[in-house]
C-alpha cells in the first residue's frame, strides 16, 4: 500500500467517523472531484463502514490489495454514517450492505454541489468623462458622487490604472478622507427578493500623491431597508450606523515609500429586507496634522455572489 493511498483511506474515515477538520473535509471534496477510483475507494470504504461485525482489518487489507494477514489494523467501534454531503461522490448510487445476519439497503443521498453565482454590478473605469459627478453624498442610486470628485486623465506624476481616466478626490479641510459614494438600489435586482441573504464584493485601486507619507485608504459597506432616496438623509445623521441593517469599514494604511495603485477587496453579506446598499470610497493622509493632498481612485468592481445548491 503506497502513502498517498493510506493517507485517502485514512482521511476517508476521519470523515465517516465525524472527525475530519473543514481543511481535510475541503481536501477530501477536491479529491473526489478529481479521481475516479478515490470515489471507488470512498463508497467502499463507506460501506466497510457500516459493516459493524465485520473485522476491520480484513475489509481494509482486500481493498488495499493485500490478502496478507500481516496488515495491523486497530479495530473501532464506528458510527453509522452521517453522510454529510460530499461533492462529487458519486451522486444517486444506491447499494445493499450484507453483514453476518443483518442486511442494510439503503442509497447515498443525491449530492447538492454548492456553486457560486455570479452578478456583476458595476465595473467602473471612469472612462465616461460624461457622466456627472454629484457633490457631497448621492442623493438617489445609480450615479457616483463625492466630495470635490473629478474624472481626470493622468496628473501630478499618477496615471490611471485602467483606460486613460480615474477619480481625482480633492481633500478638505477638517476631515479625515476625501471620498466618492454610490447607492445601489436592490430592488433593480428580482433575484435578490427570493434570497435570505447574499454578499456584496467590492474592489477599488487607489493612489496617493505623496509617497514619502502613509495613506489610509478605506471602503466601507451599508445596507439600509429604505429606498435611495431617503438614505442621504439617514447618513448625513449622526444614527446611521444604528439604522443600517449590515454595515462594515475597511481600512489599510499603506507605509512611508510605498508608491502606486494600492488594491483594497472587501466582501459584506446583506441580510434579508435591504433595499439600498451604500459604496463609501475614502482616502487621506495617515498623519491628520499632516498636510492634505489629492488622492484618486480607479477600478472599481462591484459584484453580487449568491450561493445555490444543485442536486
Amino acid at each position: 500500500m503506497n502513502n498517498d493511498r493510506q493517507e485517502l483511506i485514512d482521511l476517508i474515515y476521519a470523515y465517516l467517523d465525524g472527525r475530519a477538520t473543514e481543511d481535510q473535509a475541503t481536501r477530501l471534496n477536491a479529491t473526489l472531484r478529481a479521481d475516479e477510483a478515490a470515489r471507488d475507494l470512498y463508497l467502499k470504504l463507506a460501506d466497510t463502514h457500516s459493516c459493524l461485525a465485520v473485522d476491520e482489518a480484513l475489509w481494509v487489507g482486500q481493498l488495499a490489495g493485500k490478502n496478507t494477514p500481516d496488515l495491523k489494523v486497530r479495530p473501532t467501534p464506528r458510527p453509522w454514517p452521517s453522510w454529510r454531503p460530499i461533492a462529487a461522490a458519486a451522486a444517486g448510487i444506491g447499494f445493499g450492505i450484507f453483514c453476518t445476519s443483518v442486511v442494510f439497503a439503503y442509497a447515498v443521498p443525491r449530492i447538492k454541489l454548492d456553486s457560486q453565482r455570479i452578478i456583476p454590478i458595476l465595473n467602473d473605469g471612469f472612462e465616461d468623462v460624461k457622466a456627472a459627478f454629484g457633490r457631497g453624498f448621492p442623493n438617489d442610486a445609480g450615479a457616483w458622487s463625492g466630495d470635490f470628485a473629478t474624472v481626470v486623465s493622468a496628473q501630478e506624476a499618477v496615471a490611471p490604472k485602467e483606460g486613460r481616466h480615474m477619480v481625482r478626490l480633492a481633500p478638505l479641510t477638517g476631515r479625515k478622507f476625501c471620498a466618492a459614494a454610490r447607492i445601489v438600489d436592490l430592488a433593480e435586482f428580482p433575484i435578490l427578493t427570493s434570497m435570505e441573504t447574499f454578499t456584496v464584493e467590492v474592489t477599488a485601486a487607489f493612489h496617493g500623491t505623496d509617497p514619502s507619507r502613509a495613506d489610509r485608504n478605506q471602503i466601507r459597506l451599508a445596507a439600509f431597508s429604505e429606498p435611495p432616496r431617503d438614505v442621504k438623509a439617514i447618513w448625513n445623521s449622526d444614527s446611521r450606523l444604528d439604522q443600517a441593517l449590515q454595515h462594515l469599514g475597511q481600512t489599510v494604511t499603506t507605509k512611508p515609500g510605498e508608491s502606486g495603485w494600492q488594491t483594497l477587496k472587501v466582501s459584506m453579506v446583506i441580510p434579508a429586507g435591504a433595499r439600498s446598499l451604500v459604496i463609501h470610497l475614502g482616502a487621506g493622509a495617515a498623519d491628520d496634522a499632516g498636510p492634505k493632498t489629492p488622492h484618486y481612485i480607479d477600478d472599481v468592481h462591484v459584484r453580487f455572489l449568491i450561493k445555490e445548491s444543485t442536486p
